[in-house]
């Protein structure tokens, strides 16, 4: 990633961290509308009983939807989006793919508590295509909670990421596996 003079000199500030700290900082400061500039603009969302959609002083019944502000988020280009756990995990598997395409990752490896995608006889399918997952969706063999994780992978694959995975995160290693070994760990989705 290529990295703007002025997020440079911002970073050159935090002597004291981590390379991976520093990396993530990089990333939020490079990305958004203002990416580069050394601005950062996160959307903040206190979902709280005292602060929930309808107690504010306006009255927001579309933020009752989760996915909401994920959306607000990307379409306002911002560089991050903070939330209590309960909203992130709410919109996690519909906008993972969209978080690969604004990094411009190379790879997106979704975890999940299952082993990848399976066929009707819920063997592990190890590689599948776009046109190939949309046809498993289509006749029911992709079903329920895996099909927002499929697209969600279809859209990281629109958005320029070249390898998606879909892995059980419960196996140990399972992340390493995918990386280091030929066989993977998981279903495997390219163009």
């Amino acid at each position: 990633m290529k990295i703007s003079r002025t997020v440079k000199k911002i970073l050159d500030n935090y002597e004291s961290d981590c390379p991976g700290t520093k990396a993530n900082l990089a990333r939020i400061l490079m990305h958004g509308r203002l990416g580069g500039s050394g601005k950062m603009v996160i959307l903040p969302v206190d979902q709280g009983f005292e602060h929930g959609p309808a107690r504010s002083f306006a009255p927001n019944p579309d933020a009752y939807d989760p996915h909401y502000h994920y959306q607000l988020a990307i379409d306002a280009g911002l560089n991050a989006y903070a939330a209590p756990l309960g909203p992130l995990e709410a919109g996690a598997d519909t906008f993972a793919g969209a978080i690969a395409g604004a990094l411009k990752a190379k790879r997106f490896l979704l975890l999940t508590d299952v082993p990848g995608v399976l066929d009707k006889s819920k063997q592990l399918i190890k590689q599948l295509s776009v046109n190939d997952a949309r046809r498993l969706i289509a006749d029911g063999t992709i079903s329920g909670g895996m099909i927002p994780k499929v697209e969600t992978c279809i859209y990281a694959l629109d958005q320029g990421v070249e390898g998606v995975v879909i892995l059980d995160g419960k196996v140990e290693h399972a992340v390493l596996m995918e990386l280091l070994t030929d066989a993977g760990a998981g279903t495997l989705m390219h163009r």
